[in-house]
């Protein structure tokens, strides 16, 4: 890998001392160098009343390819938005809940990821080959995920088979069962994951810096972490942190985007939304870490 990565297969010993010369100053200077808003597209989900503000602070001039979107606003409802592109005759659906590692613990580290992997593992309609075979006779492609403050649920289908999609997604959201046998097998696919992942000084160098910089948060959760927590998880912790953690109507965004009328859109995506049971309050997060007023120096 470091050959193939960099050209030279003694990079990657030599990798921890170049870290090691990272300034906090070289961080600025490049962040200024490649980070600017003249080669940047910039995507905001706000209010309809700050939209004056958005647009005092841009100058008054919008984008050539902005286009407007609708906007689903229900009681005890997520927000949706809906957005209508006849490019392609396909459709998009996504939510974004919350959850990550943000809602993590040492106790539960990794759920995030080991949930993201078992969702689709079967629900109370749908066998784990059932619903992959659902998706493939109509050719739904579905991709979950999670990050540090996120899990991400999102399909993509023709629009002629919008129906089977929203029919997916509701299973997955709604009914995921996690069945031991297959929770089983993530467990020991995360394990092997996480552990080849030990073997990149990169990873190693960013359990260091992640422990240096933030401490006892749960942005800290490095790979021993894991490998002590997730063998201990249950089909129960999972279907509680998905429904106690990551089911707030109040921190999660859905949209439907594609070849589809806006009002047919709006209605398929409210309908979806209502069937979900959406229990969890808005979680609790940690306080933000205190960076280190110092000098970063990692050593091995």
């Amino acid at each position: 890998k470091s050959l193939l990565y960099y050209g030279n297969p003694s990079y990657a010993l030599k990798y921890i001392d170049e870290l090691k010369k990272i300034t906090p100053q070289k961080i600025i200077e490049t962040a200024s160098e490649f980070i600017k808003d003249d080669n940047c597209s910039i995507v905001e989900l706000v209010p309809e009343e700050t939209e004056k503000l958005i647009l005092s602070r841009s100058n008054g001039i919008k984008s050539k390819s902005e286009k407007k979107m609708s906007m689903i606003k229900k009681n005890k409802l997520p927000r949706g938005i809906v957005y209508s592109d006849r490019t392609l005759p396909l459709i998009d659906i996504v939510f974004v809940f919350q959850g990550g590692t943000i809602c993590e613990t040492k106790a539960n580290a990794g759920i995030s990821s080991l949930l993201a992997s078992c969702l689709s593992t079967g629900t109370k309609k749908y066998s784990e080959s059932k619903l992959a075979e659902l998706m493939d006779n109509n050719a739904v492609s579905v991709a979950i995920s999670s990050g540090y403050n996120t899990v991400t649920i999102s399909a993509s289908s023709h629009k002629d088979k919008l129906d089977c999609a929203i029919e997916i997604l509701s299973q997955i959201i709604s009914a995921p069962t996690f069945p031991v046998t297959q929770l089983s097998r993530e467990v020991q696919r995360e394990i092997q994951a996480v552990q080849s992942e030990k073997l990149s000084p990169m990873k190693a160098a960013g359990d260091i810096l992640k422990k240096t910089l933030y401490g006892e948060h749960p942005y800290s959760l490095n790979s021993e972490d894991i490998i002590n927590s997730i063998p201990q998880l249950s089909t129960k912790n999972l279907s509680d942190f998905f429904s106690l953690k990551c089911l707030s109507h109040l921190k999660t965004v859905a949209g439907i985007a594609g070849d589809i009328d806006r009002e047919k859109a709006g209605k398929k995506l409210q309908a979806l939304l209502e069937a979900v049971d959406w229990k969890a309050k808005t979680a609790e997060l940690p306080s933000p870490p205190i960076f280190p007023d110092k000098k970063i120096s990692l050593s091995t």
